[in-house]
C-alpha cells in the first residue's frame, strides 16, 4: 500500500513529545514523499474536532510516557 499522508497526533504538555513526533513525522513524510498533517491534542478543544483517516494514511501517535503507557487523549486513535 502506498502511504499518501502522514498524520501526527500527539499530546505534549511540555513540548518534548511534540518535538519528537515532528522529527519522526517529517522524516517519514520526506522518505515516503507523503503529505504531513499535524493534530496537537494538548488543548481539550482540539480533541473535540473530527479527525478521520483513510486507507493510505500513516498515523504517528505521540504521548508522554510519564503519565501512562498511552495518554487518555490519544487512546481513540490507537489500534
Amino acid at each position: 500500500m502506498e502511504i499518501k499522508t502522514v498524520h501526527l497526533v500527539y499530546y505534549s504538555a511540555t513540548g518534548n513529545t511534540q518535538t519528537v513526533a515532528r522529527a519522526i513525522g517529517e522524516a517519514l513524510a520526506q522518505e515516503l514523499h507523503a503529505v504531513l498533517r499535524e493534530a496537537d491534542f494538548t488543548q481539550h478543544a482540539a480533541r473535540q474536532a473530527g479527525h478521520g483517516f483513510c486507507p493510505g494514511d500513516l498515523v504517528v501517535a505521540g504521548t508522554p510516557l510519564s503519565v501512562a503507557p498511552l495518554y487518555p487523549a490519544t487512546l481513540p486513535y490507537s489500534a
